[in-house]
Order: structure tokens, then sequence, then C-alpha cells
């Protein structure tokens, strides 16, 4: 995705014939799926194209008095809040703070925009999934499967999953709700 030194739109891709918009960015059954890969801490993650809106540098962040675990906090999108949320974190990798040549993953999913916060951004991938429902390693329902391409694992993430969990739960919606 050519550095990302710019804004990307990622909204050109249409998603599978048959998916509705209530399944858009959930990873179904289907064996082939687009997949937008990005690295954190040297490992590399994949989120369904449906459920990315786009990518761009990391901004400033207001921080969010105790707010839930993995939260850096909130940007201001075209007017609406936008939760930032710490890959490091959820996924218990060591953690540091961000830097300006982070990126900002923008996911819409269930009425939400959420912003995961990647060290880059890497590809736009058709990827076949290797079912494995269960991760004995993972510990977030959040990763949903692996794929291997190019020699190197991809860990699956499914964002309806994350929002889907108690803790967050309570992200704004993307029509101006900032109940945190």
């Amino acid at each position: 995705m050519d550095n990302l030194n710019r804004q990307v739109s990622l909204r050109e891709y249409e998603p599978p014939s048959g998916m509705g918009p209530s399944e858009k960015g959930v990873i179904t059954a289907e064996l082939i799926h687009r997949f937008v890969t990005f690295r954190v801490h040297g490992q590399t993650y994949g989120l369904p194209l449906e459920s990315v809106e786009r990518a761009v540098r990391m901004a400033a962040v207001t921080a969010v008095p105790d707010g839930v675990a993995g939260l850096y906090g909130v940007i201001n999108i075209e007017g609406h809040l936008a939760a930032v949320l710490d890959v490091r974190r959820i996924f218990g990798l060591p953690a540091r703070a961000p830097s300006l040549s982070d990126r900002l993953v923008i996911m819409s999913i269930m009425g939400r925009r959420i912003c995961l916060v990647a060290d880059e951004v890497c590809d736009v991938l058709d990827l076949t999934i290797d079912q494995t429902p269960d991760l004995p390693l993972a510990r977030s329902p959040f990763m949903v499967g692996t794929v291997h391409h190019a020699g190197k694992v991809i860990f699956l993430l499914d964002p309806a999953r994350l929002l889907a969990s108690p803790e967050y739960s309570r992200l704004p919606q993307s029509q101006g709700d900032a109940k945190l």
C-alpha cells in the first residue's frame, strides 16, 4: 500500500455477492477473503477488507479517564468520536508508546468507528483461511484463525467479536454517541 505516506481509501472493494450490510466485515465460512494486513511488534495480522474504512498516519489521541484496558483514547473523525485501541495491550505484547510513524487502521463495524494502532499497514491480500477455531496460544477471542502466506503466519482478526466482548461493547457509536 505504497508506504501510506498519504491517506488511503479502501472503499473501492465490493464485498462478495450475497453479503448483506449486516454481514459486512464479519469472517464467514467462505474459503477466500480479502484482508488488510498490518504489523504490530513484528507479527502480521489481517482484518476483513469490508470492515476497514481507511488507514491514516497517527493522529493526536485524547486520553479517556478510567478507560477500558487497551483503549489509548479517542480521536475526532469527521465530527464523530472514534475509539483508538492498542493492539499490543489487547494481545499481551510488550508496551510501546505510539509514535508519529505508526498508522491508524480505521474500521467501521456494527455502527462504530474503531481505530487500531499498527506499526505499519502492509497490503490487501486474497487469502484462503486455515480453519483453526481453537488457537491454544491465543488470549483473545478477537483472533479467529491463521493463514500461511509468503512464509509467514498471519493472525486473522474478527472486529465483530472484539465489539461483542463486554469491555468493548461501550465504545462510541459512529453517530457521535460519546458514552465511554
